[in-house]
């Protein structure tokens, strides 16, 4: 399976577009999408998991509609977090059985919005279960409700994307274990159980720790309700996300075979059939799969500096530029007429942004073949988390997106680039 896109290919790519006057001048920061390799992540998780798992992709890491269709048309589902990621989903065509609607925030209508329609949701504390409940009342529920657990197993290496150390906005605490499972003997509808211990800088062994943890609590709901009704309570296990996957191409990254195995050893009872899984994975389906090339505008040198001015800052990099110490990119050099620069001949660079504040920095020591004005940056491993974050801070156009198959060559428009009338637009 293919790890991750070379500068070459990229580069290629580039001047194919370039040539068949697909990109111009005015587009300083490109996009490129290898879709073959979205198609073979989820071609793994397929052939990995339990035939009948709901396999969802996060719409966070990636909401372009062209590509979530994509996604739902090769047979995964999407995971929602707003009423506005609801939409997407819709709008990609996912029936109401391929959808998942997690938030830790759901309002009333967006509650009743999900139940009406048969959406599959995951709450998010003992509030929102009282709300379903309510709505449960005087509604039949057709759709599966679940509940975020908290395993509380600690918190990986990035703090901002750990979300199971003991105290968390997100689920409710295991250590309320008793309480919880009352909810869950009470309340009929509660037929799952969610959990996500984070994304990215979480090791395989703590993703699976909190797995099992879980694991057996829902053995214990079970074994209480089978005891009271007769029947098991909780059938939908929800694995969540957060596989790592790699950003240092020197390294070999973690495999989704190598969490399965795991699982399947320390957690064996989720490959039994006794419950239907999903998961909910984002970062490991697109992250390698993305490209973003940006022209360089500058290059400054001081005695104390080499910078360089590219057109790609906080705005698609928001994360790299705030939390620099927590999040890595592969940097390539490509000449304005395509070619890759190499050599033995490297300088330390400042890469710079074309943002208005001191912070739009995405890499503070890049050593890099010599950079001219006119080169191109070629910045790897882009595909989650990068245009989903956008930053409207200086109004910046949101950039040309491309999808292309290297098995095929075809190459198609997944969004084009934002035009000066949609930002006045926005902001009228």
């Amino acid at each position: 399976m293919k790890i991750y896109t070379t500068a070459g290919e990229a580069a290629k790519v580039f001047c194919d577009l370039k040539t068949n006057g697909q990109i111009t001048d005015e587009d300083t920061v490109t996009l490129l999408y290898d879709l073959n390799i979205i198609q073979e992540r989820m071609a793994s998780l397929k052939n990995t998991f339990p035939a009948d798992t709901l396999h969802t992709a996060a719409i966070k890491a990636n909401p372009l509609v062209s590509v979530l269709k994509m996604v739902n048309g090769w047979g995964v589902g999407l995971e929602a977090a707003s009423r506005g990621e609801l939409a997407l989903a819709e709008a990609a065509g996912a029936n109401r059985g391929q959808i998942v609607f997690d938030s830790p925030a759901k309002t009333q209508e967006e509650i009743l919005y999900a139940l009406k329609r048969s959406i599959y949701l995951n709450t998010d504390s003992y509030n929102e279960i009282e709300r379903v409940e309510e709505f449960s009342a005087y509604n039949q529920i057709t759709s599966g409700v679940g509940v975020r657990v908290n395993p509380q197993v600690g918190a990986g290496t990035i703090s901002s994307t750990s979300v199971a150390a003991q105290v968390s906005k997100f689920g409710v605490p295991l250590d309320e274990s008793d309480r919880l499972k009352e909810y869950y003997l009470k309340n009929s509808f509660l037929t799952g159980i969610h959990l996500h211990i984070g994304s990215q800088g979480c090791p395989l062994g703590l993703l699976v720790k909190g797995v099992k943890k879980v694991a057996a609590f829902a053995e214990e709901v079970n074994a209480e309700s089978e005891s009271l009704y007769g029947e098991q309570r909780i059938k939908t296990f929800d694995l969540g996300g957060g596989l790592p996957v790699g950003y240092y191409h020197e390294k070999s990254p973690v495999t989704i075979n190598d969490y399965a195995e795991l699982l399947k050893k320390e957690v064996p009872v989720l490959f039994s059939g006794k419950y239907r899984l999903i998961t909910e994975f984002g970062r490991y389906i697109y992250a390698n799969a993305g490209t973003v090339l940006s022209r360089i505008e500058y290059v400054k040198k001081f005695k104390d500096a080499n910078i360089i001015m590219n057109h790609a800052g906080a705005d698609l990099f928001l994360r790299k530029s705030y939390n620099p110490g927590d999040w890595h990119h592969e940097i390539s050099l490509m000449n304005k007429n395509g070619s890759v620069k190499a050599g033995d001949f490297k300088e330390p660079y400042l890469i710079a942004g074309p943002l208005c504040f001191a912070g739009d920095i995405i890499e503070r020591n890049a050593i890099l073949p010599e950079a001219e004005a006119g080169d191109y940056l070629i910045i790897h491993d882009t595909g989650a988390y990068n245009l989903s974050a956008w930053s409207r801070y200086n109004s910046r156009q949101i950039p040309v997106v491309f999808g292309y198959n290297p098995l095929t060559g075809s190459i198609e428009v997944l969004k084009r680039r934002e035009t000066l009338q949609e930002i006045v637009n926005f902001w009228s």
